[in-house]
């Protein structure tokens, strides 16, 4: 009976024969995870929430509800996949119903008590062959994709109660069929995990003696032993000093055997393995990819070719040794193995050489007159009828081998190569297993058996530079065990990415990482080497075909194939999404620097402004689309023959300015960086729209204060003066009022000055609103009256219409709602004629509060409904969230439901945009909702915040009446500690300028 529910790791349920995990979204896996552990019983809603629930996450604010509906999504999946539906809501709790056998959990101790079983009845075979059935049920850590603190004490219980006896259950039963080898090569994998687990300790001591490595034994004693009485843990070194003192007394009553006779006799059995390394972790996805690949569905070992590829330096010379050890006993014939040299400064071995030394080998000396032909068929007639490992490594292409495998037929033959050998898979039918760089955890654990207990002095830092290539990670760990030196203080990223590619050049041959990886871009051909280095100009790691084609300079269908070789190469990576590729990091940094040796600085200079050329125009063109009426940057003159990306929907502009967000920062930090500052100021205004829209404000603050700089290197002071406008617009959204205001008079001296109409009420109508913040309404009005009269005169249609809409708001804040309205109903007819949504919708908000001043509700809510549609559609974030603030304050004296859905929508919107002065407004209507809902210290929480942020803006006068709120409610209110339903006393501090 196949298991059909998986705990063994993530949540999974078995689909076409396979657990599949991707069934469903991480919530509701995580709720049937927790029912499927306790399967057959009763869940209540506070079990299921504080199981399915991570600590640090809001909980539900209707449970049951919101349980009904994923219990609901799970009960049709389940039907939909065929699989046993027995999920039961009743009496306040949940239940699942369904035979334990289904379970891999369960079905795992099943397992596991029966191989128990076998142990003591004596029968080691039956014993961990059932153990193996056992542990192969498990996928990664028990209950994965849960992160609460129930989930997180049962995993460690399984894992130290059940998983760890469970390996010591199976290799206890190898070690008692003899299989040593065997057993010290897993032992090096679950050690990983439980290094002071005494039976395991124990066994690798035992095996360590059967192996006869009497120095390695004494010397991993000595050290385990004191380790464990410097933990504390007195009764378990003296349980580990005497099994040593027995193994010795055992040693010395043992008689010698005689020499065993010859597997095959007469028929030598190679054992050409290289040392497995004494640090090997990790892996075990690829070791079970291995294993997959080269057995049948009984176990029987395969005959045949299986491809390991994967960039260098990733560990595949390493994990195909560390495997051949694992299973070397099940070879009768032994292992062969050779270093082909297809990527290093020692000349390729060729074919003749491998031939002459497999039969040296396996004991068949040639003769020096053999001719060629004759040593093949040696070779053939040497491996026939028996079952031969062979490791070929580090093989450059398939014509390297290709007349080399057909006399390995008889053997299973692993095959290392840091390109993909496409045509050797094709012609041999080769099986492939791809390797990776390491997972964070993994790297962790090479780390700390490299370094022991100076492991602490890696910081992350380091690690995370390393980027999970094991060749990095040990020589970086080398370095700091030798040197004990980080980074320096100001390192940047770039640093260093340079400092881990020179790491180990001490004289002692050419071992750091670049020359090692430099060898994959030597043996390119000359197109696929200026592809690689003109892209390692571009400034960011991942990319898409058409930036590649700019970069390269080349036709698409040149630079198609020059593509497709640095991906088979392992050099550059198929990103996750079709059409575009990623670098790894070091080999990012490795392709810049051939740039920097095989490019002239003319050749350099030209490739960065073909890409600047790109993203700019083509940045240019999504902006054309999305927001038409616009003002737009004078176009840059230029000579570079680029093919920007073209749109004509502008849901696919949007789409991608999301996905070239990081690239687009990139570009402008390069163009101002390398003196292309005419691209950088430019690029930083067509891109500040979408930025403001989407509440990216780090990145629409950091490109403005960009372009301002780069505007004054450049000689244009319009451009100098509109960045510091706009640098000051961008302050007033985030409540830094005092310093928005000086970028903004800096503006208005630049109008005055120049005497720039459109300048000038572009600068009048942000002072108008910046005295609005403050509360000085009528200080705004003169400043939005300003604003009008010049934009009358110049017919300067957008500054006219958000004129209208900011005045008719502040005289409604005054109370003199005729002329509001008057002011209003102007900006509307203008937004609509012209089409400008964002001032449309802000000005239906106005009247929608114009309405409910005078009680008339219904229109108001038609109003900010019909606001709310256009805001969201556009998309405009800063407008949705003052939309929704003014809709929370119009349902704040009526429908609380409505009140709070708007008011907490508010809130999370102002957060994540970091839009102060709403945010403010937010929480002040919030924290009334909450009062008036019985939810007193909530209510304090979100006053109190609220009135921190009026005090930053320097808004006295609201600061004062959200005190008045606060002296109203009772006295000693406790402040929450942990989790609440409204979170609000768990969000984190929202930017350094308001919470410091």
């Amino acid at each position: 009976m196949d298991t059909l529910f998986g705990i063994l790791g993530t949540t999974s349920l078995r689909i076409d024969g396979e657990p599949r995990d991707d069934w469903g979204p991480p919530r509701q896996r995580a709720i049937l995870g927790a029912l499927l552990v306790n399967a057959g019983q009763s869940m209540s809603i506070t079990q299921l929430l504080t199981w399915a629930w991570p600590q640090d996450a809001p909980l539900p604010r209707h449970p049951r509800t919101t349980l009904d509906s994923y219990a609901t999504k799970i009960r049709h999946t389940l039907e939909r996949l065929g699989l046993p539906d027995e999920l039961h809501g009743k009496n306040g709790g949940y239940r699942f119903e369904v035979d334990r056998q289904l379970i891999d959990y369960h079905r795992f101790r099943d397992l596991m008590a029966s191989a128990r079983r076998h142990v003591r009845d004596g029968d080691p075979e039956q014993a961990s062959a059932v153990a193996a059935r056992a542990l192969h049920l498990w996928r990664g850590p028990f209950l994965e994709d849960l992160r609460s603190e129930p989930a997180g004490t049962w995993r460690t219980r399984v894992a130290a109660d059940e998983l760890a006896p469970a390996h010591a259950t199976f290799l206890e039963a190898r070690f008692e069929l003899g299989e040593y080898d065997e057993v010290l090569a897993n032992l090096h994998n679950a050690q990983v995990d439980y290094p002071r687990d005494l039976t395991l300790v124990k066994l690798r001591l035992s095996t360590l003696r059967k192996l006869a490595r009497d120095n390695e034994a004494t010397s991993y004693y000595l050290t385990t032993w004191k380790a464990l009485r410097e933990d504390g843990d007195e009764q378990a070194a003296e349980h580990l000093r005497g099994h040593h003192e027995r193994l010795l007394a055992e040693a010395t009553r043992r008689p010698v055997p005689p020499p065993a006779a010859p597997a095959d006799a007469g028929r030598m059995r190679p054992r050409g393995l290289p040392h497995d390394l004494i640090d090997f972790c990790g892996r075990r996805d690829l070791l079970r990819e291995l294993d997959a690949a080269t057995t049948t569905a009984d176990g029987e070992l395969l005959r045949g070719v299986v491809i390991l590829d994967g960039m260098g330096g990733v560990g595949k010379t390493a994990l195909a040794v560390h495997w051949g050890h694992r299973v070397r006993s099940r070879f009768s014939g032994g292992e062969l193995f050779v270093n082909l040299h297809g990527f290093s400064a020692d000349s390729v071995v060729g074919h003749d050489a491998v031939v002459e030394d497999f039969l040296i080998a396996l004991g068949k000396q040639p003769d020096k007159t053999t001719s060629p032909r004759s040593r093949e068929v040696l070779l053939r007639q040497a491996l026939a009828d028996r079952h031969t490992l062979v490791i070929l490594d580090n093989a450059r292409d398939f014509a390297h081998i290709k007349n080399l495998v057909p006399l390995l037929s008889d053997c299973l033959v692993i095959v290392t190569s840091r390109r993909r050998l496409t045509s050797l898979s094709a012609w041999s039918g080769a099986r492939r297993v791809r390797v990776s760089p390491m997972s964070r955890p993994e790297a962790e654990a090479l780390v700390a058996l490299r370094l022991g207990s100076r492991r602490q002095e890696v910081n992350a830092d380091w690690l995370a530079a390393c980027g999970g290539l094991p060749l990095v990670i040990n020589l970086a760990a080398e370095h700091l065990a030798t040197h004990g030196d980080g980074w320096p203080p100001a390192a940047t990223t770039q640093d260093k990415r340079r400092m881990l590619l020179d790491i180990g050049e001490d004289g002692d041959g050419a071992n750091s990482p670049r020359a090692i990886l430099t060898w994959s871009y030597l043996v390119l051909d000359e197109p696929t080497r200026l592809a690689f280095r003109r892209l390692g100009l571009h400034p960011g790691a991942d990319f898409g075909f058409d930036a590649a084609i700019a970069c390269v300079a080349r036709t698409a269908e040149e630079t198609r194939v020059a593509l497709t070789h640095l991906v088979a190469a392992h050099l550059l990576h198929p990103a996750e999404t079709s059409g575009r590729y990623r670098f790894h990091d070091l080999l990012w940094e490795l392709a810049a620097k051939q740039a920097a040796v095989d490019e002239s600085p003319a050749e350099k200079h030209d490739t960065e402004r073909r890409i600047l050329d790109f993203y700019l125009r083509s940045a240019v063109n999504a902006d054309a689309i999305l927001y038409p009426g616009h003002r737009k940057p004078p176009p840059l003159s230029t000579t570079s023959i680029v093919t920007p990306v073209a749109f004509t929907d502008p849901a696919i502009a949007q789409a991608w300015f999301a996905r070239e967000r990081a690239n687009l920062n990139a570009a402008l930090e390069m163009a101002a960086r390398t003196g292309h500052h005419g691209h950088a100021w430019r690029l930083a205004h067509t891109m500040q729209t979408y930025y403001d829209r989407h509440g990216h404000h780090r990145d629409g603050m950091d490109a403005r204060k960009t372009a301002a700089e780069a505007a004054r290197l450049d000689g244009q002071r319009e451009a100098e003066a509109s960045s510091l406008f706009d640098v000051g617009r961008a302050l007033l959204d985030h409540g830094e009022l005092t310093e928005a205001q000086s970028y903004l008079e800096a503006g208005r001296r630049y109008a005055e000055e120049e005497r720039h109409d459109q300048a000038m009420t572009a600068v009048l109508n942000q002072l108008g609103r910046l005295e609005s913040l403050r509360g000085n309404q009528h200080a705004a009005i003169q400043f939005f009256q300003q604003c009008l009269s010049i934009a009358r005169k110049t017919d300067d249609n957008e500054a006219l219409c958000w004129a209208h809409c900011n005045i008719g708001a502040a005289f409604r804040a005054i109370g003199r709602l005729d002329e509001a309205t008057l002011h209003l109903h102007q900006a509307q007819y203008i937004a609509e004629r012209d089409n400008n949504r964002s001032a449309l919708a802000s000005t239906l908000i106005r009247l929608a509060l114009i309405h409910r001043d005078h009680a008339d509700t219904a229109v108001a809510a038609g109003y900010a409904t019909q606001a709310l549609a256009i805001a969201e559609a556009i998309p405009d974030l800063p407008l949705v969230a003052e939309i929704s603030v003014e809709s929370a304050a119009m349902h704040a004296a009526g429908t609380r439901a409505a009140a709070m859905e708007h008011a907490r929508k508010a809130v999370d919107v102002c957060t994540s945009i970091h839009h102060i002065p709403f945010l403010a407004r937010a929480l002040d209507i919030l924290a009334g909702v909450l009062l008036a809902q019985g939810e007193p210290t909530e209510a304090t929480v979100a006053w109190r915040r609220a009135q921190q942020i009026y005090l930053q803006m320097n808004n006295a006068a609201q600061a004062t009446l959200v005190q008045a709120k606060l002296d109203k409610l009772p006295a000693h209110i406790p402040l929450p500690t942990a989790r609440t339903k409204t979170s609000l006393a768990n969000q984190p501090p929202q930017g350094d300028s308001i919470t410091s």
